[in-house]
């Protein structure tokens, strides 16, 4: 009698056995693929290891990337500055280091782009969008001689375009910028239609991967 148990008890297991299997597999297959039959999960997006950076006085010796590509606008005072505080509308002239998170390389700089120790500061108009809305929004209250470490989305830099090689698309940048000064916009003249100013021209951006 006591024989007639074990055959459905081996039943009931066996049918657990693949219950089991079956669920398993459902949930293996969110978010993960097969590889040679083998059932492997998709990892997370992560930044890469931040590369040595270019030696320049004054530029910062590192920057830290963060561990995965953002999903908003991360700002962090690294130094506080003592100046007036940059505010839509008013010329910027600053020096700043560019990093991809994708890549963990330095792809702009403006400290020693003259050559070694000799830097090339970018002016800009905060707010009128001759850079990526990272900057126009990021620097927004840093003030002069403040350092500023600015972790920015895709969609605030370059979007789903980049800029290749170097910067690719919906890639996470990382930048660190030195406020110089803060001075009034550079006048405009209007000739019929046309506005002009009299400020330096903007950096070509079919050469160089500017903010």
């Amino acid at each position: 009698m006591s024989r007639s148990i074990w055959p459905s008890r081996r039943a009931a297991s066996a049918v657990a056995a693949v219950f089991m299997m079956t669920v398993a597999g459902a949930l293996g297959g969110c978010g993960s693929k097969k590889e040679n039959g083998t059932v492997v999960k998709d990892a997370a997006p992560r930044c890469a290891k931040a590369a040595r950076l270019a030696k320049s006085k004054g530029k910062p010796t590192k920057v830290e990337l963060p561990s995965a590509p953002a999903a908003k606008l991360v700002k962090q005072d690294l130094r506080p500055g003592t100046g007036t505080a940059a505010v839509q509308g008013k010329q910027l002239t600053v020096n700043y280091v560019g990093i991809s998170c994708s890549t963990g390389q330095e792809f702009d700089s403006s400290w020693g782009k003259k050559g070694k120790d000799k830097d090339d500061p970018l002016k800009f108009v905060l707010g009128a969008g001759t850079v990526i809305k990272g900057w126009d929004q990021g620097l927004v209250g840093l003030k002069e001689k403040g350092r500023r470490r600015l972790v920015i989305p895709g969609d605030l830099a370059y979007g789903p375009t980049g800029q290749p090689p170097t910067i690719q698309g919906n890639d996470t940048l990382v930048f660190v910028v030195d406020l110089l000064k803060v001075d009034k916009a550079p006048a405009t003249t209007t000739t019929g239609s046309t506005t002009t100013t009299t400020a330096p021209p903007s950096r070509s951006t079919t050469t160089t991967s500017k903010p």
